[in-house]
């Protein structure tokens, strides 16, 4: 990450705390290290949704026609959430890779491809 987008991004953070200002410096002392904590924080944050998309891909990637997956089970195995396992084999199954068999479960299917 650049430094200019660091700043960026704590200029924001400090923008948008209720200290006091005069002048654009903080009265009460700048706050930087809460600000940057709260950064750290957040991008670790983004880090485990990234590593948890990562690792339901692999997840999905490795499934044959015919196999099945309960979103509930995909969230346990990658760390996201139920709902957003879900969201994604909805999506799965509007793209035709998937079909929803009821209680929480989808099946790989293959894709119908239409011949132009």
């Amino acid at each position: 990450m650049g430094l200019w987008i660091l700043h960026g991004c704590v200029s924001g953070f400090a923008a948008t705390t209720s200290r006091p200002v005069k002048n654009g410096l903080s009265l009460r002392g700048t706050g930087v290290a809460q600000d940057l904590a709260d950064f750290r924080s957040m991008n670790q944050s983004h880090q485990r949704v990234h590593e948890g998309f990562d690792r339901l891909q692999e997840l999905l990637l490795a499934m044959r026609v015919g196999d099945e997956m309960r979103a509930s089970d995909a969230a346990s195995a990658t760390g996201l959430s139920a709902e957003v396992c879900r969201s994604v084999f909805d999506g799965l199954q509007r793209a035709g890779l998937m079909t929803y068999t009821g209680d929480d479960r989808f099946i790989r299917r293959t894709l119908d491809v239409v011949p132009s």
